[in-house]
Parts: structure tokens; sequence; C-alpha cells
């Protein structure tokens, strides 16, 4: 499928959770969103220009300090489909 896709295609995908989101920044606002969303069931692809802060989260930890209402444990990325990554390009 190319990169247009109809209202309803769309639709179908956001009510059949087969959509992939994506997360522009994992600071205080973008990954307490993705967190959200993953565990919701969708496959999210959070994004941040900063590479310790994907490398954190890739290990499981959370770059927020203090507690974050609603951001889950980070310890398995996988059981929250959240694919943290630095290169913009993965989004198309």
């Amino acid at each position: 499928m190319g990169l247009t896709m109809t209202l309803r295609e769309l639709t179908d995908r956001i009510e059949e959770k087969t959509a992939v989101l994506g997360v522009i920044g994992l600071g205080y606002v973008g990954l307490p969103v993705a967190a959200i969303f993953a565990e919701a069931g969708y496959q999210v692809i959070g994004v941040d220009v900063k590479a310790d802060r994907v490398e954190t989260i890739n290990a499981g930890s959370s770059p927020i300090e203090g507690n974050e209402p609603g951001l889950p444990n980070l310890d398995n990325m996988s059981k929250f489909y959240i694919k943290p990554v630095q290169i913009f390009d993965i989004l198309r």
C-alpha cells in the first residue's frame, strides 16, 4: 500500500488496532502518550533525537525523573509494543 489511504481505511485500522502510531519526542509528554497507546494494544514507534533517552527506554528504564502518573513500568518494553528509535525515517 502507498503512503495514502482513505478515511475509511484509516478508521478501520484504528478500530482494529492495526494502525501503527508514531510519537515524536519521548519526554514528559511523548513517553506517557506512547505508553498509553501501547497499553491499549497499538504498535507504537517512538522517536527522539536524544540517543541517551532512547537507550534508557530500550534498557527498560524511564528517562523521566519522579513518578509520572499513567506511565507503566518500562522493564518489559516488548509487552507494550513500543519501539524507541532515533531515526525519523522509520515513520514513513
